[in-house]
């Protein structure tokens, strides 16, 4: 194979390699930036220039005093004349000034900062705060509010589902979801759905001693999700050991441009492919067609049912402190004749539709 490349020669130099190493070299040099000064380092510099401007000032001042008075007193007033040996006399006050000079510049400002900054490090450490910087205290000085995430301190960091909406019945805490109370074929989809379309190193069990907490291993937001099969009565592990992860067709990860999962199997009982999606409330809802109703019927799901279903639903339970995720569905049966138009998996694109939303669960850190 043959290919043509056009070159643009836009610099030439005719350094040898010690000489174009010698500049690349320089050129770092030149173009290595300065390390940025803190707030309480420029200040200090600034007050430092300050304090040497006032005291070159006050030197000056001084000297021209001294000479003055010396002059006035020694020629005009005693009537001597001029001699060498007064010169002595001048130099006695020029040290004088040199000194005020010396004295006035600020030199042991840095280091009384440098050691009320080290004596707050170590209060600091008391309170269990590693300070790797002395500017640090400086930022914590200046700060006014802090706002950070207590996800795991203030709360156990676990996810359990509390409230759930499937098949048009919202079930709460007091009233939770059992698998007998919904159509035996809807349920193991759900099942299937959430032990499927997650990672499989996502995983519960049970706690260790009496009294202790379930172990989530994993994603929490999975582990929740899990959690809720297992409150069904159903085992998540029998359905991941039906569906390896090696007979996948495809796999769409979560990210943030997304904001779902989705997970594409054989569908080995009608043929053809089935998808799993989960993800973001506003996300799915906007990519369903179809909703599972009561009695395990299918009804159109347009913007009139999606606006319903946020105001109606979504914001209760978001009013609660609660976070929500949706699940749903797609069956793709391969139409023989017609192969132009049949779904590529590897495009996102074909499987963003026509899913058939199944219910949305409600998670509690």
């Amino acid at each position: 194979m043959l290919a043509n490349a056009l070159v643009s020669l836009t610099e030439l130099k005719s350094e040898g390699f010690n000489g174009s190493a010698a500049g690349s070299k320089d050129e770092k040099a030149e173009e290595a930036p300065k390390k940025d000064q803190s707030v309480l380092q420029a200040k200090l510099t600034r007050l430092a220039i300050q304090i040497g401007y006032a005291g070159s000032f006050v030197a000056v001042c001084t000297v021209l005093i001294l000479c003055i008075r010396f002059c006035v007193s020694h020629y005009l007033i005693d009537g001597h004349s001029f001699s060498i040996a007064d010169f002595q006399y001048f130099i006695n006050f020029m040290i004088i000034g040199v000194t005020v000079l010396v004295v006035a510049v600020p030199e042991g400002l840095p280091l009384a900062v440098t050691l009320s900054l080290a004596y707050s490090v170590k209060k600091m450490m008391l309170d269990n705060n590693l300070v790797r910087h002395l500017d640090a205290c400086e930022t914590m000085g200046n700060a006014t509010s802090i706002c950070s995430d207590k996800t795991g301190t203030l709360t156990t960091n676990r996810m359990t589902v509390v409230q759930s909406y499937i098949a048009g019945r919202y079930y709460g805490s007091n009233d939770p979801v059992r698998f007998d109370t919904i159509n035996p074929e809807f349920g193991k989809i759900i099942v299937d759905s959430i032990s499927i379309n997650s990672g499989y190193a996502s995983q519960t069990f049970p706690p260790k001693k009496e009294g202790e907490q379930v172990v989530q291993l994993g994603n929490k937001t999975e582990c929740a999700l899990l959690g809720f099969v297992l409150a069904l009565g159903k085992s998540y592990q029998e359905v991941r050991d039906e569906h390896p992860e090696n007979t996948f067709f495809k796999v769409y990860t979560f990210n943030s441009v997304r904001k779902s999962m989705a997970t594409v199997i054989e569908n080995k009982e009608r043929g053809g492919y089935r998808v799993f999606a989960k993800g973001a409330s506003e996300i799915m809802l906007s990519r369903c067609k179809y909703i599972i109703g009561p009695n395990n019927k299918i009804l159109p799901f347009g913007s009139t049912e999606n606006k319903r279903m946020i105001q109606e639903v979504i914001e209760p339970m978001a009013s609660h402190g609660l976070r929500t995720i949706c699940i749903a569905y797609k069956d793709y049966v391969p139409d023989r004749s017609d192969r132009e138009n049949d779904v590529c998996f590897y495009n996102e694109f074909f499987i963003k539709n026509f899913s058939k939303f199944l219910g949305r669960l409600c998670w509690r850190n």
